[in-house]
């Protein structure tokens, strides 16, 4: 009974329509980091975005929760790219986790990490 809750936001986007595919993928790159490739593939390399800067959940493609204190940073980067909605949500224990960096560091070495990273095919 006395377990401290804990609260982070819940962004959700919609990219606005008028951005022509070549900016929607840009965006998604910033955003989300993606694998660039090299010496016609045969190095691989990830090249991290926003999020890899800051803990977060990602709850669907164009939703994510996060802390309070990253809140406004990740507003600022959608603003004019994107419809947004904000909620206050409650964490669950591993959610909690990830945001405070206990569970956060492993887990975020295994889904941002290359697995071919700096290696020859």
């Amino acid at each position: 009974m006395g377990e401290k809750v804990g609260f982070g936001w819940l962004i959700t986007f919609r990219l606005l329509d008028d951005l022509a595919p070549r900016e929607r993928t840009r965006f998604f790159q910033q955003f989300y980091g993606y694998k660039d490739h090299s010496q016609y593939g045969r190095y691989q390399y990830f090249r991290e975005g926003l999020l890899g800067e800051i803990p977060h959940v990602r709850v669907v493609r164009a939703g994510i929760i996060v802390k309070g204190i990253h809140k406004r940073r990740v507003l600022d980067f959608l603003k004019g790219k994107a419809m947004v909605e904000v909620r206050r949500v409650a964490l669950t224990v591993q959610d909690r986790g990830i945001l405070t960096g206990k569970e956060g560091q492993r887990r975020k070495s295994l889904s941002s990490a290359c697995p071919t990273r700096g290696r020859e095919k």
